[in-house]
Order: structure tokens, then C-alpha cells, then sequence
């Protein structure tokens, strides 16, 4: 399955997300913001590829609810979803929630494996 193929379908699932959220990205505007990195760890396996899925939902600290409630509904959106055209799924990882503050920040980082056959 091709990164870029995949790359699409997820942004269309979650079409406010961003592939590197700026530095400067105004916050007082928007709550919150939605990284997506895919592929950033890919094991080779013989039936399969493992593809690493990792959504970061991130933004000022007053907003952690707002937070918490984006990345569930993003969990229930991607969660199993299986792609367009039946050649991969998603999967959660063990650890699928980590919740982290970075100084004025709330990031709640999801993970999980998109098993591409």
C-alpha cells in the first residue's frame, strides 16, 4: 500500500489535521490542533507491513477538555477503520492514549498500527 494513498484517506477523516503543526499557529483562534505522522516506523513482516499511526491533539492547557473529547471522537473515527480499498486496517497500539503537558500545552498523543497486506 502506498504512504501516500494512505496519507489521503486519513486526512480526509480528519480534515482540520495538519502534517506539522507551526509554531507560531494561533490558538486564541482555534482551540486546539491535530498532527498526523505516519510512517515514521514501518516493519516489514511476511504476510504483512506494520505502519506506525501517531495523532498528537494538542493545545493551551484551559482547553484539556475540549482536548480529551477531540482525540475520543478521533479514537471512534479511526479505530479499526478499514481503508477504501480493503488492503489495510488500523489498529490501536497496546498503549493507544498518552496524555502530556509541555509547559503551556496539553497533548494527548494517539497511537496505533496500520496493518497494510
Amino acid at each position: 500500500m502506498n504512504l501516500n494513498l494512505i496519507q489521503s484517506e486519513i486526512a480526509k477523516l480528519i480534515p482540520e489535521s495538519f502534517d506539522r503543526i507551526d509554531e507560531n499557529f494561533n490558538f486564541k483562534e482555534n482551540k486546539l490542533a491535530i498532527q498526523i505522522e505516519i510512517g515514521e516506523s514501518i516493519q516489514d513482516k511476511l504476510y504483512c507491513n506494520d505502519i506506525g499511526l501517531k495523532i498528537i491533539v494538542t493545545g493551551p492547557t484551559e482547553n484539556k477538555m475540549a482536548i480529551n473529547n477531540k482525540a475520543i471522537n478521533i479514537d471512534e473515527t479511526i479505530n479499526n477503520y478499514i481503508f477504501s480499498n480493503k488492503e489495510a486496517r488500523v489498529f490501536r497500539e497496546n498503549v493507544w492514549l498518552q496524555s502530556i503537558y509541555d509547559n503551556d500545552k496539553y497533548n494527548v498523543v494517539l497511537l496505533y498500527t496500520i496493518r497494510a497486506y
